[in-house]
Parts: structure tokens; sequence; C-alpha cells
């Protein structure tokens, strides 16, 4: 898979600060010589990684490393959709900007915020 093709999914161009993010993320299971959770947050910072050198060198290198990340996204998205309906809601990856685990509330919180103030500006 090429970086294009994971950047297009994500609605959102991919700064540096999603990419200290993630790596923030990865060194905090570091710290906690956690294996499996370097692993995760590893391949996100792969993910974000990729994205950002296209979004903004349009260089389109293959994505190496977002194996897990990709699945977890997959698996994510029907969640989201669920989400989203129950608030009368169209989803979008566009409002995933500040991160896509649903098990956060204040992400959840933040999408939704995202997609009303688009979604209901007639209103």
């Amino acid at each position: 898979m090429k970086a294009s093709q994971v950047a297009s999914v994500m609605g959102a161009k991919t700064s540096m600060r999603h990419v200290t993010g993630e790596v923030i993320e990865f060194l905090a299971e570091a710290k906690k010589l956690n294996l499996a959770g370097m692993k995760d947050e590893g391949s996100d910072v792969c993910w974000m990684f990729w994205t950002f050198i296209y979004n903004s060198t349009g260089a389109d290198f293959p994505a190496l490393g977002i194996g897990p990340s990709w699945k977890k996204y997959q698996s994510r998205l029907l969640s989201w959709n669920q989400i989203f309906s129950s608030q009368g809601l169209e989803f979008h990856p566009k409002y995933l900007a500040n991160g896509g685990n649903y098990q956060k509330p204040e992400k959840v919180e933040m999408a939704l915020s995202l997609a009303r103030k688009e979604q209901r500006r007639g209103f």
C-alpha cells in the first residue's frame, strides 16, 4: 500500500503534530516496557509519518510498517458509524482529525463536535 492510499482514507492532512503525538505515545509504552503497546504505537508512528511525508512533499512511498494500525482503523470504522448514526450524524474520517480511538470519550466528543458544526450549519 502506498502513502497516498493511506492518506486518502483520512480525510484530513497529517501534520507534524500528529507524528509527534504518536511518537510520544510510543515512548510512553517503551518506558513501561510494554512490547505489545510499542508494536501498536510504532505502527501508528509509521502511519502518521508516511502520510505526513506524502502530504508535505507529494512523495508516494510504500507505507511500510502500518499493518497493525490499518487493521485497527478498519475495525474501528463500524463503531464510528454506529456512534455517529446514534447522534443523527453522517460519519466521515475527516472528523477523526483529533484521533480515532472511540474508547476515549474526549476523542468521541471532539469528532462529534466537528461533525455537528459542519452538518448543522443551516439549522
